[in-house]
């Protein structure tokens, strides 16, 4: 839901539609887990991970441009066992990891295992069921709640300001959760009139 035409973008979690705090509370323990982000297409997933994680992020990959991960092995373990001050957790994010072979996601299961107690890992994915068991086990599933059509319709309208309610509505209507879609219409509709 981030783009560079829109002046509305989020900056800040409660800028963003839905309901993030349950995740940015899993993500500041002191002790966070490796989480599995579940939810459907331009829901805002990447978007809240960026304003949750902030500088935190050692690595961010998308999966379904290399999703062998053989260009980013030595990366993803370099970040893995790397150490950062006392307290502090380091964050890698798989964008995409249900497109990851079942080799990849092998490889990633053992630098779970091994990896130093300040590394975490999130994969963003949008089907659970593409993610191996093993990998699972290791990891906590969080699961993005659907947007409901009027939060939808009111992202819209904050986002695309000039754009009248019917024509928010039917975007809403017509975007099946997918808010990024809904909103890039909205705007360019709205560029259009310009």
């Amino acid at each position: 839901m981030d783009t560079d035409i829109d002046p509305f973008r989020p900056r800040t979690l409660g800028d963003l539609a839905g309901h993030w705090t349950r995740l940015q509370a899993m993500i500041q323990r002191p002790e966070p887990p490796h989480i599995v982000l579940v939810g459907g297409a331009g829901v805002g997933k990447s978007c809240a991970l960026r304003l949750c994680l902030g500088s935190r992020v050692a690595v961010w990959l998308r999966c379904s441009s290399d999703p062998t991960l053989r260009d980013n092995r030595e990366r993803i373990k370099a970040a893995a066992r790397r150490r950062v001050e006392t307290g502090q957790i380091s964050w890698i994010v798989l964008e995409h990891a249900d497109a990851l072979h079942a080799d990849a996601q092998a490889f990633l299961r053992r630098i779970i295992e091994t990896s130093m107690g300040s590394t975490r890992f999130v994969l963003e994915v949008r089907d659970a069921a593409a993610i191996a068991e093993p990998l699972l086990s290791r990891t906590v599933l969080y699961t993005v709640p659907p947007l409901m059509e009027y939060e939808i319709r009111a992202e819209i309208m904050k986002r695309a300001p000039h754009l009248s309610m019917e024509k928010a509505q039917a975007y809403a209507s017509a975007c099946d959760g997918n808010v990024r879609w809904a909103v890039l219409q909205g705007l360019a509709l709205e560029k259009i009139k310009a």
